[in-house]
């Protein structure tokens, strides 16, 4: 029975990488190598081709997405925090007297020349702890 690799921790999924390559440079087959571990052929051949790829063992770690950067730097977010926190909108020139993410997205564009998207100040907002 195959199991899915998505189950397993990362840790494990480098070892059996390591493990795998190592077994096919010494002669066994991928698909012998891939049954003994429970997955698909085509990842045994994967995990080769990544190993030619990199430098060596290097390319088989494991390494951590790092996403899309963040567009307002740590200090813009505490200066909007202390923007949002600290005073009530009509105090800005807004026509509405309670924060709202359209406010929140409007005050951070012209201030700082940066557009988010509503969801965007909205996790915006939650990692401040300004929810509701």
């Amino acid at each position: 029975m195959k199991r899915d690799g998505c189950t397993l921790a990362r840790n494990t999924l480098e070892e059996m990488r390591v493990l795998t390559v190592q077994r096919m440079n010494e002669g066994e087959h991928p698909a012998d190598v891939a049954a003994s571990l429970g997955l698909n052929r085509s990842w045994a051949h994967k995990c080769r081709a990544a190993r030619g790829r990199g430098h060596a063992l290097k390319a088989l770690r494991s390494t951590k997405g790092t996403g899309r950067p963040r567009k307002l730097t740590p200090i813009q977010e505490r200066q909007d925090f202390r923007w949002v926190n600290g005073k009530r909108p009509d105090q800005d020139g807004f026509d509405f007297g309670l924060w709202m993410r359209q406010i929140v997205q409007e005050l951070v564009l012209t201030r700082f020349d940066v557009h988010l998207t509503l969801a965007s100040i909205s996790a915006l907002l939650a990692r401040l702890g300004l929810t509701a």
